[in-house]
């Protein structure tokens, strides 16, 4: 199931095929299910889900996969690399493949669940420069109503296979994104002094925003301030007179702190574009996903279940990787729990080469079954 979702990523509110796929095997599980369950296919614009039903009095607990891709080009030469432009340099296609698993367990009647449940397979994680899929399942298509507590499983394809790991309280940071796009007089190469050059006014900028977190964070509070985009010039005869510059934002503050640490950001820029006569800037915020925050008692919990059942997991420092199911987790209890997928050649999340161990995905439906039954 993961190899052939791996074979046709799709980008946010691309995921058409990827989304028809999945419900096909949905369907299929339905059509044969031997289940004393009841079970039914709901399908909304962030994503689709499963409503599985044991009791109508009882609980009903959220699990979700994410399953859009990135815009990266694949180099990793597997026979069922992506052809397409675009890469499952995430591990969504097996965070997928793992709740489908999980749901043909309960299809086959190899088990029954003790808890409705809901089974959420989301659109748009990545890349939130518009509202994500999981802030438009929640908070606008009400997808946690009648939910008790949520649970997200991702694949951490550094870490040591099959290992658990999370922490309680802050996860995972900030997603934040600036756009900057400076406009100036440019002109010709020959006569800098008559003109003005974008790119050396991006220049000044890349200075004064490097200064920004000594200046507003409190020492030793992780961080990531990172130029990602850079776009001027034409030819190299020619003063730009314009240039676009994108950062990546990201803390592990509370949103309110994190908002703030943006716009000292954006002073900055503005302030060092103004030292350039007849320059002008225009700053896009986009706030992205907030930080994901574990409670504590379902950290507890889990770890507990986990170790009970032969499993390890281990406590992490929060990372500033950005995840939105930070939006369940705001309106529910519930916890993000890692399964570490580290191969012989382990690359990093977004990596062109990023490969995980499939070996280590069984252990995936594992988690999923341990919070259904127990």
């Amino acid at each position: 199931m993961r190899r052939e979702l791996h074979i046709c990523p799709e980008l946010r509110w691309e995921e058409e095929r990827t989304l028809a796929i999945v419900r096909t095997h949905i369907n299929a599980l339905l059509a044969t299910s031997v289940a004393t369950v009841t079970m039914a296919l709901i399908e909304g614009k962030g994503g689709i889900w499963v409503d599985i039903d044991v009791n109508p009095r009882g609980q009903r607990i959220l699990f979700r996969a994410d399953v859009d891709g990135l815009p990266i080009k694949e180099e990793t030469g597997l026979p069922f690399a992506s052809m397409n432009g675009n890469m499952h340099a995430c591990g969504h296609d097996a965070h997928t493949a793992m709740l489908l698993g999980f749901l043909r367990c309960i299809a086959i009647g190899a088990i029954v669940p003790r808890h409705n449940l809901r089974l959420v397979f989301q659109r748009a994680e990545e890349n939130p420069i518009t509202t994500s899929g999981g802030d438009h399942l929640v908070n606008t298509e009400g997808v946690c109503g009648k939910v008790a507590r949520a649970y997200g499983l991702h694949l951490l394809g550094y870490e040591r296979s099959g290992v658990f790991f999370s922490r309680p309280g802050t996860l995972l940071g900030n997603s934040g994104r600036m756009q900057i796009t400076i406009r100036t007089r440019g002109g010709h190469v020959g006569r800098p002094n008559l003109g003005t050059n974008a790119i050396r006014i991006a220049h000044a900028v890349l200075d004064s925003v490097d200064r920004v977190p000594g200046q507003t964070l409190k020492p030793g509070e992780p961080y990531a301030l990172e130029p990602t985009i850079d776009k001027a010039g034409t030819a190299s005869n020619i003063l730009p007179a314009s240039a676009e510059m994108w950062y990546a934002v990201r803390t592990s503050l509370p949103r309110p702190e994190h908002l703030a640490f943006m716009e000292a950001v954006k002073r900055a820029v503005k302030r060092t574009v103004n030292l350039f006569p007849g320059s002008r800037v225009s700053i896009t915020v986009y706030p992205g996903h907030p930080p994901t925050v574990n409670s504590a008692q379902e950290f507890v919990r889990i770890s507990r279940l986990l170790r009970l059942h032969g499993e390890v997991m281990e406590t992490v420092d929060p990372i500033l990787g950005g995840e939105d199911f930070s939006h369940y987790l705001s309106h529910r209890p519930g916890a993000f729990v890692f399964l570490g997928s580290g191969g012989e050649k382990p690359a990093d999340h977004h990596s062109p080469k990023f490969n995980p161990d499939e070996s280590s995905f069984w252990k995936g439906v594992l988690y999923w079954l341990l919070l259904a039954t127990h």
